[in-house]
């Protein structure tokens, strides 16, 4: 059976998206997924921010395997990126909102410039405190084995395992996915930046989603708590 063809359609007025597919045994899914979109704008436009989170991860679930086809796919994870960092904007869980914010800015950095204006003061709050933090600054490459003295290395507490997206195995698509982020001082990943240029959305998305949920105990300076970078590589590789 062929795959069903996605065509992505975008609200003007809003981040809104509407699927549509082209293969008749996938109406139902499509049709499904259109109204998860339709309840989480209409939930975000109200202030509903928990039923607006609720159906932002129903949907980060379930469309990175549904998107057979990947254009479009960076824009469209995008734009549902900004949506969830708005719901947890909403609902006060501020470095969730940041984080959802970076996803979409490194899926789609032109996704950013969007009007918000829709989804209200909490919307235009969080555009300008993304705006505000101060820029990552740009690492030397560091020398092999070089480490700062004093500096114990982070260790990996909880370990969220990095699943394949049906849609991208079945499109045959692999390479390697690499991802480099803060580890904040209470173990958290924050302020994630893709390093590989022309991976396929579908893997970076599932790259990104799974650090979110790492946990760490914190690098140690001098006996102190510390931020550093951590890098994660990721190979896609599809068993033949």
């Amino acid at each position: 059976m062929m795959p069903a063809m996605l065509r992505l359609g975008f609200s003007a007025v809003a981040l809104a998206v509407v699927v549509s597919v082209g293969q008749a045994d996938a109406a139902v899914t499509a049709r499904e997924l259109n109204e998860r979109i339709a309840k989480l704008d209409r939930a975000l436009h109200e202030g509903d921010y928990r039923a607006a989170e609720k159906e932002a991860a129903r949907l980060f679930e379930a469309f990175p395997d549904v998107m057979r086809e990947s254009s479009g796919t960076a824009l469209w994870l995008a734009r549902l990126g900004v949506l969830r960092a708005i719901a947890n904007e909403g609902l006060g869980r501020s470095l969730d909102a940041e984080w959802y914010w970076d996803v979409a800015a490194n899926l789609f950095p032109d996704v950013l410039i969007a009007n918000l204006d829709r989804y209200g003061s909490t919307a235009a709050a969080m555009r300008q405190r993304m705006l505000d933090r101060e820029p990552l600054a740009v690492e030397p490459r560091a020398l092999p084995g070089l480490v700062p003295p004093g500096l114990v290395p982070p260790k990996v507490l909880k370990r969220a395992r990095v699943e394949y997206p049906e849609a991208a195995s079945f499109r045959g698509s692999e390479g390697t996915c690499v991802v480099r982020a803060v580890i904040r001082r209470d173990g958290r990943v924050a302020r994630p930046v893709l390093l590989t240029e022309g991976v396929d959305p579908r893997l970076a998305f599932a790259v990104l989603d799974s650090l979110r949920r790492w946990k760490f105990r914190p690098a140690q300076l001098d006996g102190e708590p510390t931020e550093v970078r951590y890098q994660l590589e990721v190979d896609f590789l599809i068993r033949r």
